[in-house]
């Protein structure tokens, strides 16, 4: 086609938000200047070499409405994006599965508050404590809470810890310590007695009679400490 013989000085004349990147070849996309990289629309940011990744401006990057743009950029032209750009990314919309760990660590506190609950196992350890209780009250079940690594999820605090749904997460996925922070009103929740053999003495006494009955069989109920029973 005509466009293809179309020069490096014709290229960079190209009013881009106007043409788009779709109708240049892999050579002429190589030629853009920076401003004609900052015309791009999200829709053709898969269009974007490694190289020029890291000249997307934090407006572009702030404006990403649709997620599945994003995805449609090569890995590597994603992965080039940069410690100042990634603050400016709606993770709202975006997520973290395309980021890669290093991208990760370059979250603002804000854009972890904007994590969703199918992401929260993608953060890390010095990351899990900036979820807000809010955030962990929307975990729908107990198989997003366990693909959190252990190592993160043993870095919930509290305040976090008391904002679980115990029946859907399970205690047993919580540390010792970690469940020493259950309050009475999440011991009265659990509803299996196979849990109550994870309580201490002091939370034990919270059970209710009707928990009591839930107990149904003498080797679930040797599963509890002495102290407990």
């Amino acid at each position: 086609p005509a466009r293809a013989a179309l020069t490096g000085e014709q290229v960079r004349a190209l009013s881009i938000d106007d043409v788009g990147l779709s109708g240049l070849t892999r050579t002429q996309v190589d030629q853009l200047t920076t401003v004609q990289i900052h015309q791009v629309d999200e829709r053709d940011f898969d269009f974007l070499t490694p190289k020029q990744s890291p000249n997307i401006s934090s407006e572009q990057l702030a404006g990403i409405d649709n997620g599945w743009w994003f995805g449609q950029m090569p890995a590597d032209a994603r992965a080039a994006l940069t410690a100042i750009q990634i603050p400016s990314l709606p993770i709202e919309v975006v997520g973290l599965r395309y980021l890669t760990t290093t991208q990760i660590d370059s979250l603002t506190l804000n854009q972890i508050h904007e994590v969703d609950y199918d992401d929260y196992d993608k953060l890390h350890v010095d990351q899990i404590d900036d979820l807000t209780v809010e955030q962990i009250a929307t975990i729908p079940n107990g198989w997003y809470f366990n693909k959190i690594p252990e190592a993160v999820r043993a870095g919930l605090t509290a305040v976090q810890i008391q904002a679980l749904d115990v029946v859907i997460v399970t205690i047993n996925h919580l540390t010792a310590s970690q469940r020493l922070n259950l309050m009475t009103e999440q011991i009265q929740a659990l509803d299996d007695g196979w849990y109550f053999r994870l309580l201490t003495a002091e939370q034990a006494v919270s059970l209710t009679p009707e928990q009591m009955g839930l107990i149904d069989s003498s080797w679930e109920f040797n599963q509890m400490s002495d102290e407990a029973r």
